[in-house]
């Protein structure tokens, strides 16, 4: 999932401090609005939504759809 053309709304990382996964993010401060976190928040959620239902069906989730190239 961290290697996935931009955007990717978040990285998965494991923490060894909560030995669990986690999702984060960096947004630039300096001149984000309201809106823009709003914005963001709605695929870093289901990005969040769609791991944590894998991880729990011990899966690994389908992201995204194949990119096939012609010629």
């Amino acid at each position: 999932a961290n290697g996935m053309p931009p955007p990717r709304y978040g990285t998965l990382a494991f923490s060894s401090k909560t030995e669990k996964l986690v999702l984060h993010e960096y947004l630039d401060m300096r001149e984000l609005r309201g809106e823009q976190v709003a914005e963001y928040l709605v695929p870093f959620l289901e990005k969040a939504k769609i791991w944590q239902e894998a991880i729990a069906g011990n899966n690994l989730p389908i992201i995204g759809s194949p990119t096939s190239s012609s010629g």
